[in-house]
């Protein structure tokens, strides 16, 4: 038996889940998801701030299906005020994409995960919308576009936000950072990475060390670009903010050409031999004289040349073994590249927003330490995990060392390693 119109309708209604609608927006993505559900496509016939209305996309085959909705002038709702249903069509074009799954329905559809991590990839995103809505939408023409539009109801407009003052450069560091800093190894990394947004520029990071061998974000600053008077500018801020009067301070960065890593590779790009690389790495990373001479006479057995250009480039540049110590071991700026990767979301935010997700990820990672030192503390713990386990690797390995005292007083003794070579 036929429905009536009025039961159409109101089959209609049920299946939107709603006769009243707050606002156009709202009854638009009603409709777009019943047409994407029941596999039909529809076409606009007039869309003003009031009025709303729409027909079957195959009307010319003789589908009937039509809807107006107007704006209340009381309430402000948007109602339907006529239909005429239900689709008749049968499309034979199958397709993975809808016409009518258009970005700003998939805005919509996936702001909570922009919400959450704006970092979220576009695959992950498309397989969101496939999960939900059963379609999958092309990347450039729709996932791309809905991820800005997401991220622009999210954290809002860029415009907006930088509220159309001439912008140049900003500095911030968080009272935390600063105050911890005191308590770790003095020794800054830093680094710089592109910004993705509307307005390009890069963001520049500085990180310490703390005490269990965990990075600790310091401070960050947006500048326009890379040049010798932005570094200038950003490294002054941290002296005065975060170094303040500590003096003997050690800067590492992937822009020093003493980066040990680095390095290696320019030494490896003119002698292309793997195994004076490796040794030249052996001669970087050893804090002793005796083993960093050992192996610059194995570089020079094999090439004399590799081993006078290792010297010619100042080892106290390049090497623990001559560095004084001020490295604290820490040889390249892996530290910044791994926090890089926590703030990859954030690189194509608008700039107050960007200030205030690092804020967020700061109360966090100061959370999550702050349990775990109360824990340590609980337990009786008088050092960090990192400290414990170099205190059992280093007791381990001196368990198959012997000594040889010669003047206790002066402290002159002699060692015996495990392959029997001797230092005093």
């Amino acid at each position: 038996m036929a429905r009536t119109r009025s039961e159409t309708k109101n089959y209609f209604i049920r299946e939107l889940g709603n006769n009243s609608f707050n606002d156009k927006e709202e009854f638009i993505k009603a409709v777009k998801l019943y047409n994407i559900k029941t596999h039909k496509h529809f076409e606009v016939v007039e869309s003003y701030p009031d009025i709303w209305s729409v027909k079957c996309k195959l009307h010319t085959q003789g589908c009937k299906w039509k809807l107006r909705a107007c704006k209340r002038k009381r309430s402000g709702s948007f109602d339907i005020k006529k239909y005429t249903g239900p689709h008749t069509c049968l499309d034979l074009n199958i397709t993975q994409d809808h016409p009518n799954l258009d970005a700003s329905l998939i805005a919509q559809e996936i702001q909570h995960l922009i919400k959450e991590q704006p970092s979220t990839s576009s695959s992950a995103l498309s397989t969101e919308v496939v999960n939900k809505l059963g379609y999958t939408p092309s990347y450039k023409k729709k996932i791309w576009i809905a991820k800005q539009k997401a991220i622009e109801h999210v954290f809002g407009d860029w415009d907006r936000v930088v509220d159309h003052v001439e912008f140049r450069r900003v500095f911030w560091a968080f009272d935390p950072s600063t105050k911890g800093f005191k308590h770790c190894r003095p020794v800054i990394s830093i680094d710089a990475t592109h910004l993705y947004g509307k307005y390009k520029g890069k963001m520049m990071i500085a990180m310490g060390v703390d005490g269990n061998n965990q990075i600790l974000p310091l401070a960050f600053a947006i500048v326009e670009n890379e040049s010798y008077a932005c570094w200038s500018w950003f490294l002054s801020h941290v002296k005065k903010h975060v170094v303040k009067d500590s003096e003997g301070m050690c800067l590492i960065s992937d822009r020093h050409a003493g980066i040990l890593k680095h390095f290696i590779n320019q030494f490896n790009d003119k002698f292309h031999n793997s195994q004076l690389k490796a040794l030249a790495y052996r001669v970087g990373s050893q804090n002793q004289i005796r083993k960093f001479n050992s192996f610059m006479e194995e570089i020079g057995k094999i090439n004399p040349k590799a081993r006078q250009w290792l010297k010619e480039h100042g080892p106290k540049k390049w090497t623990l073994a001559h560095d004084g110590g001020k490295r604290y071991r820490l040889l390249t700026t892996n530290l910044s590249e791994i926090f890089n990767s926590v703030l990859k979301g954030t690189r194509f935010l608008p700039i107050a927003v960007c200030v205030q997700l690092t804020f967020y990820r700061l109360v966090h990672y100061f959370d999550v330490r702050h349990l775990m030192g109360f824990s340590a503390q609980a337990n009786g713990d008088m050092y960090t995990p990192h400290v414990l386990a170099k205190q059992a690797a280093l007791m381990s390995k001196a368990g198959a060392h012997s000594s040889r005292d010669f003047n206790r007083q002066k402290g002159i003794f002699e060692v015996i390693t495990q392959k029997g070579k001797m230092s005093k």
